[in-house]
């Protein structure tokens, strides 16, 4: 039997259960064993009439499974690859050929090619053993699916921990004990990094054409130390010496390298010499005029898929990882007692359950995204999924990165300079995180906000706002006294950060609605509450209407008091009104300078 084209494919997500007329041929092939699964016949995927009919059962096996595990696309390029090998080879079981070695007869070096490949390999190996997708089982191959060791966690849906780049068996078995006990506590992407880094030790030992974990000591550790610094891996060094010393130390605490050397170590000062502190790292939150342009509804109105536009609103009001976005449940939406929303999620990197409060417009989006949701599909799990009953994870990252990418090129984003930028979906979560800091929200709430395990990386935000601020400082540098006086920063640099970490103390000590204290944090105040009396005070041009209000309030406040003979109320007042003037001229001069020269 031939598959024939048709206008609908896999591609556009349509499946027509349309049933093979030749399914008992199917369970006669000698060589399949009954399933009890109808094979599919899958429009546009054509095979090629002139293979064996259990070579096109096998195909078409590959391909309903595919489908049915729900966890990537199969592409129509993948697929003719397949179908040209095994037209190829066309006689004997497709799994009689290792897969390394169907993907040597490639004529692509595609990675989903590849990928599919080694999927194929698979799904026909697990059909002719009869094992069905097992843990054990999983634990025991090179490639292991994140699907089958967490079935239940859709945000991994495709990916796999992959052994094969690391060529020493020792080393190998060892590698897979750890990552096996890693997985338990830690992200899989995490562990997927740690056996990329350690791929890069399996390289290094190759050439130093080591044999066992009892040649791997001090020395030669020392060596891999040089290596990675001579040969082009710095930007990854510290990564990579991170994950052997946990390796290292975890496996000679339990006993699974055989033979280490006691000094085979890896210390901190190796590691630093590579590591970039991320409170030193350059910032990745979006300065406030790039943000503003994402946020404009005109720009807003240009993004097309609804959905897609409700998913960039919420990230960039909520500042959730795109994953644990991607990934929200049905009835995500609570109310705290007092009726307020709050968002329920999964820390997908932490493993872990986490709820904060929203607005009422995330609110909004969340409840039009629901009804959307069960609109399409009303057994979907996901807010954001196919309409397809089979369904089994939410729409991929792909599907979001797609939209995103073309509304961005429409939109054509510029930064200050006028350049054109790229823009990350956890961008939006730094500069959320900058964003609560300047406004003054305290770092432990931050960190509870954004569920950070650690406050290192809220750390990090608030480094981003005392830089931004130092900035603003350093633009102007024109602060004015209550006689009118300009108070610039002095010319000699250490006195001017010394100056500048005096300010900044002073800002944290006294908040006024007007200006700030300039008086040093551990003197005493003698004008409490009367601070445009107070020689230390320092206002800027921002606080201009302010101070025009204030004199306006304060004249009534003279005449009322003067009125009610109240004199010496009223004599109190002149002195501020007196200063008020002082303080409005010499602001207005300003202003009126910056301005001319804009």
């Amino acid at each position: 039997m031939v598959l024939s084209a048709a206008p609908h494919g896999l591609c556009e997500g349509s499946w027509p259960t349309l049933y093979d007329a030749v399914h008992a041929e199917f369970h006669a092939d000698p060589y399949l064993p009954p399933t009890g699964h109808p094979i599919l016949v899958a429009p546009r995927y054509a095979i090629d009439a002139s293979l064996s009919l259990h070579a096109r059962r096998e195909l078409q096996y590959v391909l309903q499974v595919r489908r049915e595990e729900a966890t990537a696309k199969v592409m129509l390029y993948c697929w003719s690859n397949l179908v040209a090998l095994r037209t190829q080879h066309p006689e004997g079981l497709f799994t009689d050929v290792p897969a390394t070695e169907w993907i040597a007869r490639l004529p692509t070096v595609n990675g989903q090619v590849r990928s599919f490949i080694r999927a194929a390999h698979r799904i026909l190996s697990d059909f002719y053993s009869g094992v069905t997708h097992d843990v054990e089982r999983e634990f025991d191959g090179d490639h292991w699916r994140v699907t089958i060791l967490d079935p239940h966690n859709p945000i991994h849906s495709g990916r796999n921990i992959n052994f094969t780049g690391i060529s020493q068996p020792w080393l190998k078995a060892t590698a897979k004990t750890w990552a096996r006990w890693r997985i338990t506590t830690k992200a899989f992407g995490t562990v997927m990094g740690d056996i990329h880094s350690l791929t890069t030790f399996s390289t290094f030992l190759e050439q130093q054409n080591v044999q066992h974990w009892s040649e791997v000591d001090r020395d030669r550790l020392d060596q891999y130390v040089r290596w990675l610094a001579a040969t082009g891996h710095a930007g990854r060094a510290d990564r990579c010496l991170v994950v052997l010393r946990l390796l290292l130390d975890t496996a000679r605490v339990r006993g699974w390298a055989s033979g280490l050397p006691p000094d085979a170590m890896i210390f901190r000062e190796d590691v630093a010499r590579f590591y970039v502190r991320k409170s030193d790292r350059p910032s990745r939150w979006l300065p406030p005029s790039q943000i503003a342009q994402l946020r404009s509804p005109s720009n807003l109105a240009l993004l097309a898929n609804a959905e897609v536009r409700r998913f960039l609103q919420i990230i960039m009001a909520s500042g959730l990882r795109s994953g644990d976005c991607r990934t929200l449940p049905i009835g995500c939406l609570r109310e705290d007692s007092t009726g307020a929303p709050m968002l329920v999620y999964r820390n997908n990197k932490m493993k872990r359950e986490a709820a904060r409060p929203i607005d009422t417009d995330t609110a909004g989006l969340l409840r039009a995204q629901h009804a959307h949701a069960l609109d399409q599909n009303p057994q979907t799990r996901w807010l954001w999924t196919s309409n397809h009953h089979k369904k089994k994870y939410p729409y991929s990252k792909s599907y979001f990165d797609r939209h995103f990418k073309c509304w961005l090129r429409l939109i054509n984003i510029v930064d200050d300079q006028g350049q054109p930028i790229d823009v990350t979906w956890h961008q939006f979560r730094h500069t959320l995180g900058t964003e609560m800091v300047n406004e003054g929200v305290d770092l432990y709430i931050i960190q509870r906000l954004l569920d950070h395990d650690s406050a290192d990386m809220t750390q990090h935000y608030a480094r981003v706002h005392d830089t931004t601020l130092r900035r603003e400082f350093d633009a102007y540098q024109e602060r004015v006294r209550i006689n009118g006086d300009v108070v610039t920063a002095g010319s000699d640099e250490q006195m001017s950060q010394a100056e500048w970490v005096k300010e900044r103390l002073g800002r944290k000590k006294l908040a006024l609605p007007n200006g700030f204290c300039g008086r040093p944090l551990q003197q005493s105040c003698p004008h409490p509450n009367a601070c445009l009396t107070c020689p230390d005070f320092l206002t800027t041009v921002e606080f201009l209407p302010l101070h025009q209000r204030q004199l306006k309030e304060t004249e009534a406040l003279i005449t009322s008091s003067t009125e009610a003979g109240r004199d010496r109320v009223a004599e109190s007042n002149r002195e501020v009104r007196r200063n008020l003037v002082t303080i409005i001229s010499s602001l207005e001069s300003l202003r009126d300078s910056a301005r001319r020269q804009q």
